[in-house]
């Protein structure tokens, strides 16, 4: 299991990737990618999630994506 918060302050003050999404949602839809430093690396283009709220849970590259950015 990854961890998982309510906020990103677990991931920021560590400087650790994690993802941004939805409490509700599915297929990435309102996902976003955040980096080691906290920028925005990658984004869902589709908002249909925004008002069910969100997790942080910690990013976990899956195989052959080691270049994301």
């Amino acid at each position: 299991m990854l961890p998982t918060y309510l906020e990103a302050d677990e991931f920021a003050k560590k400087g650790i990737p994690y993802v941004k999404k939805p409490t509700f949602g599915r297929e990435g839809d309102t996902v976003e990618v955040y980096d080691e430093t906290g920028e925005k690396a990658l984004e869902d283009v589709h908002k249909s999630y925004e008002e069910y709220g969100f997790v942080f849970q910690q990013y976990w590259m899956p195989c052959g994506r080691e270049n994301y950015k």
